[in-house]
């Protein structure tokens, strides 16, 4: 199907495939795309498709290849004057420089999508961007301006009663206070993200803040109860009710949050 509303259906299913993690199937159909772009005068699919290849070669694993194909989606969004597609691109590359250990570029790349997605005031993705910015900067041991970060969430809750912001604001908020030693803080924090985040439909940072309260309960001397509670996220999160698109937390992270649990563990 080479039609504009084929190939827009076609985008659709890669985009679906991808993150259910029918990667060979999504493989061909991107295939497919480029070849598509490669021989259309259509220049915006030229610019979307490698933004696609660019997150099937994240999520497969492989951020080199990733880095490049969201090096060239920016600069073709940018030719086209797509403000919103370049930020989106600049975004992800700033996720894979992050990932890789470059964290200086990684900032610079989220600063700039932020920038960007501000002045379009696209609620989800800015308060992805901002979430994603303050994770960095508590990496890189910067609290103050992660706790900024967080804030900002915070006052974009206020201005557009967006839960987005609020739910991110909370969970950034709970691992800045873990950060800072003090975890009976952070316990709160994590229950209201993890409710915001159900509340939202956003079931993977759902199960993830409720993963992570669970670790931090053991840090409060709670080691029983937070087994407990990660014998109920496991559970979960293998549930063959959650569909593949509310993809569910991997099994590393869930066995590296066992062991935490079970080493907190009186003997």
């Amino acid at each position: 199907e080479t039609s504009d509303a084929g190939l827009f259906a076609q985008e659709a299913a890669a985009l679906a495939l991808t993150y259910a993690g029918r990667l060979p199937d999504a493989d061909s159909l991107i295939a497919g795309l480029e070849e598509a772009a490669r021989a259309s005068p259509d220049r915006p699919l030229g610019a979307r498709v490698p933004a696609l290849r660019g997150l099937y070669w994240q999520l497969t694993g492989q951020p080199m290849p990733a880095a490049q194909a969201y090096r060239e989606a920016a600069l073709r969004c940018d030719e086209l004057h797509d403000i919103h597609g370049q930020a989106a691109a600049v975004f992800n590359l700033g996720c894979v420089l992050a990932d890789t250990g470059q964290f200086d570029e990684a900032l610079a790349a989220f600063r700039r999508a932020l920038r960007d997605l501000g002045r379009l005031g696209i609620v989800t993705d800015l308060a992805l961007a901002l979430y994603n910015t303050g994770l960095l900067l508590l990496q890189l041991g910067d609290l103050e301006a992660a706790t900024r970060t967080a804030r900002r969430l915070r006052d974009e809750a206020g201005a557009t009663k967006a839960e987005a912001f609020m739910a991110y604001a909370s969970s950034l908020d709970a691992d800045i206070a873990r950060r800072r030693g003090a975890p009976r803080t952070a316990l709160p924090l994590y229950l209201a993200a993890e409710v915001a985040f159900a509340c939202a439909g956003n079931h993977p940072m759902a199960e993830a803040s409720a993963l992570a309260r669970a670790e931090t309960m053991a840090e409060t001397g709670q080691a029983a109860e937070a087994l407990i509670a990660w014998g109920r996220i496991r559970s979960t999160a293998a549930s063959p009710v959650v569909s593949p698109a509310a993809a569910s937390l991997g099994d590393e992270m869930l066995a590296l949050a066992q062991g935490h649990i079970v080493l907190a563990l009186p003997p």
